[in-house]
């Protein structure tokens, strides 16, 4: 929405419903409407590596949106909410309405319900009134089973739930660590194997040259019937295939 519409037009239409919705709330329970703070520019820092996850704990919180600059690279999610003030009193029927929406009441069976259905329809109306901006409604207790924590009971679970990926990120960290470490041996073996046979080539190369050079001159010695540069030749042969022979031993 920021993109499409910019903060100021989204300040202004969200304005317009809370007025609405603070309306809704009077004619249901006669609470006067004193006004709200609308925010925008709180949220978490969501950094490109921690974007697989989309938890609590893998995120960075951030007041204002302008103190993430050198983060840019990341994602920030706003964390849009506002702060809606009533007067608990009824003008009209000179009451406290407060009072009376405590009471869960009570269910078939004569038990006190497990919600307060007063509170369940304070967020009936905030769904109906701002649905229209994709905001959705959340599952019921009563549906998934899940109990309010305390703040010092949720901060718990989350530092628990990291003590656990921090285990598995140290030991999947070891596993690669001793894998670099054997393809680190392997690969060395591998280069000096590769080394040594380069030398042996090179070694090989030279061998052939100075055969090649050595029959060229066998060639134009019996062109030239010389029978001293004959023996000088046979000489150099017996010598140069004592050094393949000795090549080829180490190979």
């Amino acid at each position: 929405m920021k993109k499409k519409y910019g903060v100021e037009k989204i300040k202004e239409a969200m304005s317009v419903l809370l007025k609405r919705y603070c309306q809704v709330i009077k004619s249901e329970w006669g609470f006067e409407p004193l006004g709200f703070d609308f925010h925008v520019d709180e949220g978490r820092y969501e950094s490109p590596i921690m974007k697989e996850s989309n938890s609590f704990q893998n995120s960075f919180y951030c007041e204002n949106e302008s103190k993430i600059d050198a983060f840019s690279d990341g994602l920030f999610i706003r964390n849009i909410h506002c702060h809606v003030q009533f007067i608990n009193f009824d003008f009209v029927n000179k009451i406290a309405p407060l009072r009376h929406l405590m009471s869960k009441g009570k269910n078939a069976v004569g038990k006190t319900k497990q919600l307060n259905p007063n509170f369940e329809k304070i967020q009936d109306i905030a769904f109906s009134t701002f649905k229209r901006l994709g905001f959705e409604r959340g599952e019921s207790k009563n549906i998934t089973g899940r109990k309010h924590l305390k703040k010092e009971e949720f901060v718990k679970q989350n530092i628990s739930n990291l003590e656990v990926k921090a285990i598995k990120l140290a030991q999947q960290n070891d596993s690669l660590i001793k894998d670099f470490e054997i393809k680190k041996k392997m690969f060395e073996s591998a280069s000096s194997q590769v080394t040594s046979l380069q030398k042996r080539l090179c070694s090989l190369r030279e061998q052939i040259r100075e055969l090649d050079a050595l029959k060229n001159d066998m060639l134009e010695a019996i062109n030239n019937c010389s029978e001293q540069a004959l023996k000088d030749i046979a000489t150099r042969t017996l010598d140069s295939t004592s050094d393949i022979s000795i090549t080829w031993n180490r190979l």
